[in-house]
């Protein structure tokens, strides 16, 4: 965790799916949140739950939250839709971040859709273009090392650069997108390509 991934989501649940009472969750629970925590990088507690808009799911997400000292939301995790994804995301990081990656996705879309190109693969790249943001500069050039990526000598001339493609890295192997035209679209967006 502490190498390997860029935001944190801990599911946990409040007893209404499977066999497992809810008191069969609370260990793990404490200790996976305790172990973020002490990492220092940004996550998020899913309470799921059959019933996530209760009265009583609310209050456990309250009690959970108060409790931990953290973001929790009541979630359904079978039916989640794309805005939940948005709020999930809201709450995980900085405003400027979320503002700013919002608008990023919107005007690739919006670019896509003038130019003829396809909105969801522009979308994809737009809300992921950023996500090798989510370290130090320092920490980004030991990933690149740690993954075999060579920084080019503009890159550690200008290491606001290096984001760019560790975040390519990130996207392809953390996240699973394999399509070429989005994984480029997020090495080039900083510098553009020929």
């Amino acid at each position: 965790i502490g190498v390997h991934s860029t935001i944190g989501i801990v599911v946990t649940t409040d007893g209404s799916f499977g066999e497992l009472k809810r008191q069969g969750y609370i260990g793990a629970e404490a200790r996976t949140i305790e172990e973020l925590k002490a990492l220092g990088k940004p996550f998020i507690v899913l309470l799921n739950s059959a019933k996530p808009y209760s009265e009583e799911t609310a209050r456990l997400a309250g009690e959970m939250s108060k409790e931990y000292d953290v973001s929790v939301l009541p979630v359904n995790c079978e039916q989640l839709k794309k805005e939940d994804i948005y709020h999930i995301l809201e709450k995980v990081l900085k405003e400027e971040r979320y503002i700013h990656t919002l608008g990023v996705m919107y005007t690739a879309a919006s670019l896509a859709m003038q130019h003829g190109e396809d909105m969801k693969k522009a979308m994809i790249a737009g809300i992921l273009h950023d996500c090798g943001k989510f370290c130090p500069i320092d920490e980004q050039i030991t990933l690149c090392n740690e993954y075999q990526l060579q920084l080019t000598k503009s890159e550690l001339e200008i290491p606001a650069l290096i984001h760019a493609k560790l975040g390519t890295y990130l996207a392809e192997h953390e996240y699973g997108i394999t399509d070429q035209v989005i994984l480029d679209a997020i090495t080039y967006h900083t510098t553009g390509r020929p």
